[in-house]
């Protein structure tokens, strides 16, 4: 037997006998630093729940504030239109008659980032097709591509 596997074999009889010896004693360590360190995942879970919570009841605030708001700004619209329609504005924008064809038309541009990167690189990369160049006395083009070669000689 070497003399490194040796040294190993001996090195882990003594871990095992250390470990033997003093099993009660790391036993109870383990248990305890395992039960202190789920108390405080727990404690963690449910300061995290808590903040969670917090902010989904502040952004529901906030939505239904928004929509009492946008309500209220629109009841005002409304007023406004009736006012607007009894003077009789003869003037009117496409977007106020149509808004079908407003909101179309905007929905249909697509200038996502992704879509811009590939248009770009569509552009950038272009190539053209490629044309074998047989000059008369050598064909580079018969090593190849041969089906491909205008003059098969």
């Amino acid at each position: 037997m070497p003399i490194g596997k040796k040294a190993i074999q001996g090195g882990l009889e003594w871990l095992l006998k250390t470990v033997g010896i003093g099993y009660n004693i790391i036993n109870e360590r383990v248990q305890k630093d395992t039960a202190e360190q789920r108390e405080q995942e727990d404690k963690y879970r449910k300061e995290r729940a808590e903040r969670v919570r917090k902010i989904r009841e502040e952004r529901e605030r906030r939505e239904q504030e928004e929509a009492e708001q946008e309500e209220a700004e629109g009841k005002t619209a409304e007023l406004d239109q009736g006012e607007k329609s009894i003077m009789g504005n003869p003037v009117q924008s496409f977007g106020d008659i149509i808004p079908e064809m407003v909101t179309k038309k905007t929905e249909s541009k697509d200038h996502s980032p992704k879509r811009k990167r590939k248009l770009s690189f569509w552009r950038k990369n272009r190539v053209a097709p490629l044309t074998p160049s047989c000059d008369g006395g050598t064909c580079h083009c018969k090593s190849l591509t041969p089906l491909l070669c205008p003059d098969p000689s």
